[in-house]
Parts: C-alpha cells; structure tokens; sequence
C-alpha cells in the first residue's frame, strides 16, 4: 500500500505526485487504477474543500503474466538458443572440435606407430600379433568416425550454418571418415576372411594365392591409414587457422 495525491484539472486529467514531490500526469484515474505498472496503494483525492480517502487494491498483473512467462517452454527454448550461441559456448564448441581431431590423431599414430610395431616384436606369434593389431584398428576405425560425425555436428552448431560443411577443415574430416569407412567395411572383412581360411599366415607358403592377396589388402589398408593421417594433419591445420582468426 502506498500513497499518492490526485489533483484534478479542469480537463479532467489526474496529476499523481509521490513522496518524493516528482509528478506522473496520465489520462484518467480509471487508466491509472487499471496500470499494470501501479502497485497496490491509497489515493487521495482533493478537489477544491472535499477530501475523500479512497482505498483500493489493483491486481499486478505483470506478475501474473511473468509466472506464466515461466511455464512457457519458448522461453526456455530462447534461453537455450542464446547460451548455445554465446562466446563461452562458441569456445566450447571449438574446444570440442579440437579434442575431437586430436584424439583421432593420437590414436592413428599411435596404433601405426608404437602399437602395430610392438605387437610383432614382442609376442612370439605373427598370428597372435595380427589378431591385437586388427582389434585395435577396428575399435580405432568405430572411434574414429564418432569424432568425425561429433566434429561436424559441432561446426554447424557453432557457425550456425550449413555451409561450414565446405570449409576446408571440415572437407578433410569428411575425407578422413570415407578414407576409414572403406578400410573398415571394404578392406578389414576380407583381410580377416583370408586369415580364417589360411588358418595361419606363418604356416601359409610364401606362394600361395591366399597370402599374396592378404599382403596386398595390407598396403590397401596402409594406404588408407596414411592419407587419414595426412588429411588429419591438414584438417588440423584449417581448425587452427580459424581459431586465429573472426570465426
């Protein structure tokens, strides 16, 4: 409840003064009492000799209508849209990017490099080398085109268009997925049928069919590995000059 003076003039037009003398000039009373922007209060009125004390209360209806403003689902939605295009998310977003190509990467050289290598040089077996080095290449191949999918889904979200499916950077990534599909769907199955049917590669003779066409399905498989690595690598370059520079 609070207080406020109405004067009336002779057209008819109410001037409210509040304690601090500052004055609000508004059509009528009635628009007054009906103002969302009035809270509950007392109104004197004084015209000429008569003071009569009026008492009212006026129903906010602003905070009606903010209450429903927070059951409203578009709300939330336009909350969402501009956290998600914010200049934190948009470092996040790129973050993600980043750690995405570069757990690729990692692990692509480290299968080729440290894995692949150990593998036939400390186990006793060819065979048993081949069988951890084909299970570490299919679960690096299923890793590998999770990053790629995540990586383009985040460029689109963070550029807000489709047409960040073209740069550069996200062209290498799209190279690198094919380069791996194929290797996982087309080349892998039939290295591993031919291990099925030698049975062996050491006991396989240096002159069978059989073992001339797994060695060559293996520099396929090298093949495709080194260009989802240099593609890698130049994906990696795009993605760190965009950072250096608007967006």
């Amino acid at each position: 409840m609070i207080g406020l003076h109405v004067n009336f003039n002779d057209t008819g037009v109410a001037s409210f003064c509040d304690c601090f003398g500052h004055s609000v000039i508004v059509q009528s009373v009635a628009e007054a009492m009906n103002s969302n922007r009035i809270e509950p209060g007392t109104v004197t009125q004084d015209v000429g000799s008569f003071h009569c004390r009026w008492e009212f209360l006026v129903w906010r209806r602003i905070h009606l209508d903010s209450a429903r403003n927070l059951l409203s689902p578009w709300r939330y939605i336009g909350a969402t849209r501009t956290l998600l295009y914010s200049a934190v998310m948009s470092i996040l977003l790129r973050t993600i990017e980043f750690l995405g190509l570069g757990y690729w990467l990692g692990s692509d050289v480290f299968l080729s490099f440290v894995v692949a290598p150990g593998a036939f040089s400390v186990l006793a077996s060819r065979d048993q080398a081949g069988a951890i080095v084909g299970y570490s290449l299919t679960r690096m191949h299923r890793m590998g085109i999770a990053c790629g999918v995540v990586i383009l889904l985040v460029r689109v979200l963070r550029t807000r268009s489709l047409a960040a499916l073209l740069a550069p950077a996200a062209l290498c990534v799209m190279l690198m997925i094919l380069l791996t599909v194929i290797s996982q769907a087309a080349v892998s199955p039939r290295m591993a049928g031919l291990r099925v049917q030698m049975g062996s590669i050491e006991a396989t003779a240096a002159g069978s069919p059989l073992l001339a066409e797994f060695a060559r399905l293996h520099m396929v498989s090298v093949g495709l590995e080194s260009g989802v690595l240099l593609a890698g690598m130049a994906a990696m370059f795009w993605v760190v000059k965009e950072a250096g520079g608007v967006r």
